[in-house]
């Protein structure tokens, strides 16, 4: 199977544009992706010129375009959607909000706790 990458669709967009359509319309009407795009190969890169142990390589996952664009497009729509349903009390996965907020809002309180101790 060969992998075209980001550089291809980008020169090629004009030529190809209605079947990437077509395709990311595809998945919203079956709402799954077909088993030729979602494939991911993991890749090991080197660290430095001369790897000699599994610690000199980072891995590295190569996903289809179409499989990122698709998922790209769930995460904006997603991200327009999540502050309306997350509550105010939980941190993450909010733009603008920290789950690191919520263990420091935690510590006060354990803090005047101790001191009342």
């Amino acid at each position: 199977m060969v992998e075209f990458g980001s550089l291809f669709f980008k020169h090629s967009l004009n030529i190809m544009n209605d079947d990437i359509h077509a395709d990311v319309n595809d998945f919203f009407l079956i709402r799954r992706i077909i088993r030729e795009i979602n494939v991911t190969n993991i890749t090991l890169v080197p660290k430095v010129s001369v790897p000699a142990t599994l610690g000199d390589f980072t891995p590295i996952a190569c996903c289809f375009v179409l499989y990122k664009s698709i998922s790209k497009f769930l995460c904006s729509q997603l991200n327009s959607v999540l502050p309306d349903i997350i509550s105010r009390n939980q941190g993450a996965f909010v733009a603008g909000r920290s789950i690191l907020h919520s263990v420091l809002v935690c510590q006060d309180p354990m803090k005047m706790y101790r001191k009342s101790q």
